[in-house]
């Protein structure tokens, strides 16, 4: 009772307590029981034998795993240049280079002298041994002509039963012997070069200028030759098969053993059977005469133009050749 009663007097106990808002007043309960401690789990892991002791209400713990520490490397410090310095090392990386240069073209020049040299020397050879053969053609063509006019003034007014001892060798060396006066310029050097890029290790302009001429040269011959040999297919041909004694001819060739030019410097002309004019009845000395005489002139003109010029230009050249390369004519 007494205890009731000091609650009842006393003011403030009666005043209610102030509770926070969303918060329930908790009652106390006299002589409450303390909440039992939640039970403990036993765990072990496989990293060893240990056991722990886990709230049920708390994660397992997992060991983290040991990160291996890297070496780190500190950049060294760098001294700073001067101008000077950096003038310097550029100086040397353009010597470097520009020596590099020097030498690159000395190499060069070493190699291009020597391949200049060894195409001069072989140059000069061909061209050598090619001005030799167009003397002798020369020589041969004025031969030719000789028995060309011969034969010519013969047809005119001779007698074509009776037949001089003279008439068929020139017969022969007109109509017949054609290679021996037909000059063929060998040009394998000239070609290389032309077609492969090796005039330009002739320095000198004279040399260049003397190549090109060459050239023009050459192409002149051929077009001259072709001219005469399709004339001599067109006209002479068909004169010789129809009126040329070719049983006399092997005679005179030894029946092959001889060429034609051979045969006019070698064989006794009295010696053998005396030869004929065939199909004498339907021979034209007129005709003779003009075929003859056209042909006359084209061999004329051409020793005189086409071969005579390519002498002058393979002299000119062999002798710039000897300038330029003295070694050549060693």
């Amino acid at each position: 009772m007494d205890q009731e009663l000091n609650v009842n007097d006393n003011p403030e106990a009666q005043k209610p307590k102030k509770v926070a808002k969303g918060k329930s007043p908790t009652p106390k309960v006299a002589n409450a029981k303390p909440k039992p401690k939640p039970r403990e789990k036993i765990v072990k892991t496989k990293s060893d034998e240990t056991t722990a002791a886990v709230p049920e209400t708390q994660t397992p713990h997992i060991p983290e795993p040991e990160v291996e520490k890297m070496e780190v490397h500190h950049h060294p410090e760098v001294e700073k240049k001067g101008l000077k310095e950096y003038v310097l090392e550029g100086l040397m990386i353009f010597l470097a280079v520009m020596m590099g240069f020097v030498a690159e073209n000395i190499r060069e020049n070493i190699t291009e002298n020597s391949v200049a040299k060894e195409m001069a020397k072989n140059f000069y050879n061909e061209l050598h041994a090619d001005s030799v053969k167009m003397e002798a053609v020369q020589q041969y063509r004025l031969r030719k002509e000789q028995s060309g006019r011969y034969f010519i003034d013969y047809v005119r007014d001779s007698s074509l039963t009776n037949l001089s001892q003279a008439f068929y060798p020139a017969f022969t060396l007109t109509f017949i012997n054609i290679n021996a006066t037909i000059f063929e310029p060998h040009d394998g050097i000239l070609n290389q070069l032309q077609n492969s890029g090796s005039r330009r290790y002739f320095k000198s302009v004279a040399l260049q200028k003397g190549v090109s001429d060459l050239g023009v040269s050459i192409n002149y011959i051929h077009n001259r030759n072709e001219r005469e040999l399709t004339y001599i297919s067109l006209n002479m041909r068909p004169f010789i098969l129809k009126h040329f004694d070719f049983r006399w001819y092997d005679e005179f060739t030894q029946f092959g053993k001889l060429t034609s030019a051979q045969a006019l410097d070698s064989t006794e002309i009295a010696t053998l059977r005396k030869p004929v004019i065939k199909k004498l009845n339907v021979f034209d000395r007129d005709e003779a005469d003009d075929i003859a005489s056209f042909y006359l002139l084209m061999i004329i003109s051409t020793r005189k133009s086409q071969y005579k010029d390519y002498q002058v230009t393979v002299r000119s050249l062999l002798q710039t050749l000897r300038t330029e390369y003295p070694e050549v004519v060693e």
